[in-house]
């Protein structure tokens, strides 16, 4: 029912609910077992009444996900980090685009620079990590 102009949707379950005294941190678990951390205002989870089992959507817009060539995880701030394989590349004059299979039936999207996926060498089978900060990962209710 719900359109977005995100391109990166995970299903799930919240699993844990980390409460500070601004922000909390919400663990949700995928269909596919993926674990995303959430980043949301105090305020946003009393209102959303984000609590532990609760059914949710997490989106992630394509430019937030930074890829890092390579089989070892990458040392980086980013809460949500995926190993996964490049399924293809779409090469553009500014952009491109660079769909990564991180599980059997979930990909990620990410739009990074040519000049970055030119400099990583980037093409279809290249194993990559796809990361992202967890304050980037926006929960919806249906």
């Amino acid at each position: 029912k719900r359109k977005t102009s995100a391109r990166n949707a995970f299903f799930g379950k919240i699993d844990q609910v980390r409460v500070g005294d601004v922000q909390a941190v919400i663990d949700i678990v995928s269909v596919d077992g993926q674990r995303i951390h959430s980043l949301v205002t105090r305020e946003s989870q009393r209102r959303l009444k984000l609590t532990h089992g609760c059914l949710v959507a997490v989106e992630v817009k394509a430019p937030q996900v930074v890829l890092y060539k390579g089989i070892e995880e990458p040392e980086c701030s980013a809460e949500n980090r995926f190993r996964g394989a490049v399924r293809r590349v779409v090469k553009g004059r500014i952009n491109s685009e660079v769909v990564v299979r991180i599980s059997e039936r979930t990909d990620l999207c990410a739009v990074i620079t040519e000049q970055s996926r030119a400099a990583l060498q980037l093409k279809a089978g290249d194993p990559v990590w796809a990361v992202f900060n967890a304050s980037v990962a926006v929960i919806h209710l249906d």
